[in-house]
């Protein structure tokens, strides 16, 4: 039987902080970075802001190219999926946390 599912999220926002680039043990490269993206709030008789900060992954060449040609302040357009770890010791409490995995990424004129 077929089952249709889907893991996509775009968003456009700025760049929060300057991207972190490292390697994992077996040497793959992976950056990371946060953006700001901002909504109306609901409900709101007049348009307020408020803004949300996701968190980014990139591997391989594109943890490369972020490293390089992204900056902080940035706004940038992001597609990817969304991922949920978790981690922590064994016995003690669990940590979870939402990321956005990168696929593609384009820095947008300011």
């Amino acid at each position: 039987m077929f089952k249709l599912h889907l893991n996509r999220i775009i968003l456009i926002g700025q760049v929060t902080e300057k991207p972190q680039l490292r390697y994992v043990p077996s040497g793959i490269p992976l950056c990371s970075f946060s953006i700001e993206v901002m909504r109306e709030k609901p409900n709101s008789t007049f348009a307020e802001e408020e803004y949300d900060v996701f968190p980014i992954i990139a591997w391989k060449d594109q943890a490369l190219y972020c490293n390089q040609s992204i900056e902080k302040g940035n706004w940038v357009y992001c597609e990817g999926s969304l991922q949920i770890r978790t981690f922590g010791e064994t016995g003690a409490q669990k940590k979870t946390t939402v990321e956005v995995v990168l696929k593609d990424i384009f820095r947008l004129q300011q």
